[in-house]
């Protein structure tokens, strides 16, 4: 993160407690800390931060002569600038390869700083990005965005490309885990690592966390295809198809006003959360109880939703 000068005594504090824990490297977004690091502790890697967005050769040698060990090249970089840097410098490169995707150039976006007092910079993004955006013509007042979430960019998933950024020599992927569960970190991780050992894995990654997939600009995606402009949340897969409504006249189901029968493609769960959807509206719920799995799947809902859904 961005670190001001009051604020120097209180990191090298948190770093002394880094070091003497065994850390093998800390990452940086600051110039200045990478030389001060390291006169300090010498033997301690120093890693610069995707954030600060060095995305070409003279950059890269910079940082190599203030002393890091390592780089993490911007999401914005195509595969062949990344393959002409790691032709010409013997510096270890780490490339983003899955997660979240900002809409500004790495460590360049301000908009939770000037509309929120938050630095993005300082790891308190508030995600203006993700919430619903309109342009407006002033003149006419007409709304030109057609949808909601213009801003919003899917997912990183280099999977399918994997291979070809480990053949030209990349060092590291890193995959993004802010914000995330256990099991997403788990099962992406375990994905790559088992890619990277040649063990064939036959898990889909869009069952984990996503706001669907794209390859990125370093596979040369286009600006569109980049971007979801539908949902800012978790895309979900296809579970089945609402078959029916009715009146719930069970006793024994006393607190729920309705029977929602679900037509399943994939196995349910109590607990999982599933999402209801037409052309205009959807409806997030719990799942709470079965009649049984194939079918049904009982949930209070007011007058209004049962209206709204209708069964296929």
């Amino acid at each position: 993160i961005v670190i001001f000068e009051d604020e120097l005594n209180k990191l090298f504090n948190e770093i002394d407690q880094v070091y003497v824990s065994g850390a093998s490297g800390i990452i940086v977004q600051d110039f200045a800390l990478i030389e001060l690091i390291k006169k300090q502790y010498p033997d301690l890697e120093v890693h610069c931060s995707m954030q600060m967005n060095i995305a070409n050769l003279d950059g890269i040698k910079l940082v190599e002569q203030l002393g890091s060990e390592r780089v993490v090249v911007p999401r914005e970089m195509k595969f062949e600038q990344i393959k002409h840097i790691k032709d010409n410098t013997s510096i270890p490169l780490e490339v983003f390869g899955h997660g979240a995707l900002c809409v500004s150039y790495s460590g360049q976006c301000y908009d939770s700083t000037l509309l929120d007092q938050k630095s993005a910079n300082r790891g308190r993004c508030s995600q203006y990005c993700r919430m619903p955006q309109h342009i407006i013509n002033k003149k006419s007042g007409e709304i030109i965005t057609p949808t909601n979430y213009p801003l919003n960019l899917k997912d990183l998933n280099t999977i399918d490309t994997f291979n070809k950024f480990k053949k030209i020599g990349i060092d590291s992927f890193k995959i993004e885990g802010r914000l995330k569960g256990v099991e997403y970190a788990s099962m992406v991780t375990n994905q790559y690592s088992n890619l990277n050992q040649g063990i064939e894995s036959n898990y889909d990654l869009t069952n984990v966390y996503n706001r669907e997939h794209t390859t990125g600009i370093m596979n040369s995606n286009k600006s569109i295809d980049l971007v979801n402009l539908n949902r800012p949340n978790n895309n979900g897969i296809e579970i089945g198809k609402v078959v029916g409504i009715e009146k719930n006249t069970n006793k024994n189901l006393g607190f729920y006003d309705n029977i929602i029968s679900i037509a399943t493609t994939e196995e349910l769960n109590k607990l999982d959360v599933i999402r209801f959807v037409n052309e205009n509206y959807e409806d997030g719920q719990i799942v709470e109880q079965f009649e049984n799995k194939d079918c049904k799947y009982y949930k209070q809902f007011d007058r209004k939703v049962s209206k709204i859904i209708t069964p296929s």
